[in-house]
């Protein structure tokens, strides 16, 4: 279950039918990430706010491995484009949780459905 009890989370994707995939409806990293540096390295922050993450900073978000940003939220005061990632994402869901996306197609569905037009 993730920390808001939206229910169990086990991955950050989990198939609810066919088409329909499912995240903390919260869409957010919680306390931690307003309160306390937070290792972000190979996170999908896909939705995230982040807008009141206090200890957050740009070389967080660009580190040798760095969280795929996706329609992120991010503190003003950080100059780091929210949405840098959109078009790496679908490979990387499919690498990561093939589970999930069994082909890159179904990846790709995903993401067209999430990117803003």
């Amino acid at each position: 279950q993730c920390q808001h009890r939206c229910g169990p989370v086990p991955t950050p994707f989990r198939r609810r039918s066919s088409n329909q995939w499912q995240q903390c409806d919260r869409g957010r990293l919680g306390d931690a990430a307003a309160k306390s540096p937070v290792r972000l390295g190979r996170a999908i922050l896909l939705e995230t706010d982040l807008r009141s993450a206090t200890n957050l900073t740009a070389a967080q978000l660009n580190s040798e491995n760095p969280p795929l940003l996706c329609g992120t939220e991010l503190p003003a005061e950080l100059p780091v484009d929210a949405n840098r990632d959109w078009d790496r994402l679908a490979a990387v869901l499919h690498a990561e949780y093939p589970g999930d996306f069994e082909t890159l197609e179904d990846a790709e569905a995903y993401v067209r459905e999430r990117r803003p037009s």
